[in-house]
């Protein structure tokens, strides 16, 4: 396996940068697309329960 390890002091700076930064972006952007989701999400079923109120509500009158 010694073929297949990585040894970090061999890598270049700049590419480590350039690999931790593109990392960090493409996880914020994970993140973000996700906590947008939950967002529409979160919406969607509040308007839903907030809709079966009501109409539970004006079924009883």
């Amino acid at each position: 396996m010694k073929a297949l390890s990585v040894s970090w002091y061999k890598i270049p700076i700049i590419a480590r940068r350039i690999l931790g930064i593109s990392l960090l972006f493409v996880f914020g952007y994970w993140l973000a697309n996700f906590f947008i989701k939950f967002l529409f999400f979160f919406m969607y079923a509040g308007v839903t329960i907030i809709d079966k109120v009501f109409s539970f509500a004006i079924n009883l009158f």
